[in-house]
């Protein structure tokens, strides 16, 4: 992958510097189909591993109860819902800070009714009118022509119709759990689920490599999951961090 942004970037960061700005450990760079965003050029150690949640701090012996292939959100999901009571007890306090089931419901669409989340089309009021969809075309599913017509844009289809793709994910690790722990509550690993989707970062465990689906390049880490959200936001529709 190239991460150069150019040297406009590279001047402007030059700029910024001299203006007394402190960069330190970060640099601005380019990601295929998400166009600019932010790295890091080194380890940078605020929040130890060890206070994560990530597949490197659940114990094997839970992990290796699932068949191969299964999703790393899935797991982690998983273990909040079906990990030993004490040792999740030590993570109360992180915990008691997220967001309950009704708050996930007012704020995600993929718990919406279907009248709300239409995933396929508008609908017709019953004046026949054309009603827009309340999400976003990209989130709807009324963008899904861009692999089929060129724009001209650095643009990655996945980021098309990504409700439905979303529940997808959802249903087949629901699935996937079922299948080492068959009495599982939907309500109970959905809501952790889609906590876990909402306030996660991008985490590749130490020595491995990018997996081949990025969703499994996910952690949770306290306290940093504190960004990019407001109590008071002014659009609810969030599907993932």
């Amino acid at each position: 992958m190239d991460e150069s942004p150019g040297k406009e970037h590279v001047a402007f960061t030059n700029w910024a510097i001299s203006k007394g700005i402190e960069i330190n450990g970060i640099a601005p760079a380019r990601f295929p189909g998400r166009r600019l965003g932010m790295i890091a050029t080194k380890t940078i150690e605020v929040i130890p591993q060890t206070a994560m949640l990530s597949i490197d701090s659940i114990p094997s012996s839970f992990v290796d109860l699932f068949p191969e292939g299964t999703s790393i959100h899935g797991i982690l999901a998983a273990y909040l819902t079906h990990g030993d009571t004490k040792t999740l007890k030590g993570i109360d306090a992180w915990r008691n800070v997220w967001p309950n089931w009704q708050e996930l419901e007012d704020s995600t669409p993929i718990l919406w009714p279907s009248h709300l989340r239409r995933s396929n089309s508008a609908f017709e009021d019953e004046d026949n009118s054309s009603t827009p969809s309340l999400l976003p075309p990209s989130v709807s599913g009324l963008w899904n022509s861009f692999e089929k017509v060129p724009v001209g844009v650095d643009y990655d289809t996945r980021y098309q119709n990504m409700l439905g793709q979303e529940e997808k994910r959802l249903t087949h690790a629901w699935e996937q759990v079922l299948s080492v722990f068959p009495k599982t509550e939907w309500k109970t690993f959905a809501y952790y689920w889609l906590i876990i989707n909402s306030r996660s970062f991008y985490y590749i465990s130490p020595g491995k490599n990018e997996p081949e689906d990025w969703n499994d390049a996910i952690a949770m880490v306290p306290y940093a999951d504190y960004f990019n959200h407001e109590d008071n936001a002014v659009s609810p529709l969030i599907l993932s961090l």
